[in-house]
C-alpha cells in the first residue's frame, strides 16, 4: 500500500486580509438580505455600502500602521503582497466605492431603479481591484482582473435598458402632445 501524504495548506494571516473580508462580507450580506427581505428604505443600500467601504478603509489604516512597524511581507505563501502600495491602493479603492455609492444613490432615485444589485457589484468589483493591486504573481493578478472586470460589465446592460425606457417614454409623451387636438390647448385670446 502507498501511504497518502497529508496536505497542509499555507498559513493564512486572516487579520491582514481583513479589508478583503470586510468587502466580501458586506457585499454578500447586502445581496442576500436584499434578496430575502422586502425593499429597504430609500438610501439604505447606499448607506450600507458606504459603511462597508469605510470600515474596510479604517482597517487599512490600522494595517498600514502594522506595515510601518513590522515591514512589508507577503501573505498566502507569497501570492499577495502586504506592503504600503497595496494599502494605499486599497484605501483609494474603498474611498472610490464610498463616493460612488453616494453618487449612485442620487441617480438611482431619479431613475426609480433602487435595488441592492449595483451596490453589491461595487463591493465585489472593489475586491477584484484590491486583489489586482496586491497581487504578487501573475495568476493572482489575472484572478483579480477577472473578478473586477466581470463585475463591472454586469451593470452596463441595466443602464442601457433604463436609458432606452426613458427615451421611449419621452418619445411617447412628446408624440401624444403633438397629436392633441388644438381645442384642448387654451390660448389667452380664447378665454377672454
Amino acid at each position: 500500500m502507498i501511504a497518502a501524504e497529508v496536505f497542509t495548506g499555507p498559513p493564512i494571516a486572516w487579520f491582514d486580509l481583513s479589508p478583503l473580508l470586510i468587502l466580501l462580507g458586506g457585499g454578500l450580506t447586502l445581496l442576500v438580505l436584499g434578496a430575502l427581505t422586502p425593499r429597504w428604505p430609500r438610501g439604505l443600500y447606499a448607506a450600507f455600502t458606504a459603511t462597508t467601504a469605510g470600515a474596510a478603509m479604517v482597517m487599512c489604516f490600522v494595517l498600514w500602521d502594522d506595515i510601518t512597524d513590522q515591514g512589508a511581507r507577503t501573505l498566502v505563501q507569497g501570492a499577495v503582497a502586504f506592503d504600503g502600495f497595496a494599502m494605499f491602493a486599497t484605501i483609494a479603492i474603498c474611498a472610490s466605492v464610498l463616493l460612488a455609492s453616494l453618487i449612485t444613490d442620487d441617480y438611482l432615485r431619479r431613475e426609480d431603479l433602487e435595488g441592492p444589485e449595483v451596490y453589491g457589484l461595487y463591493l465585489m468589483a472593489a475586491i477584484g481591484g484590491v486583489v489586482m493591486t496586491s497581487a504578487n504573481d501573475l495568476i493572482v493578478l489575472f484572478l483579480g482582473l477577472k473578478c473586477c472586470r466581470s463585475r463591472c460589465t454586469c451593470w452596463r446592460p441595466a443602464i442601457g435598458v433604463a436609458s432606452r425606457a426613458r427615451k421611449a417614454a419621452s418619445n411617447t409623451s412628446s408624440s401624444a402632445a403633438s397629436r392633441r387636438p388644438s381645442s384642448c390647448t387654451a390660448s389667452p385670446s380664447s378665454t377672454a
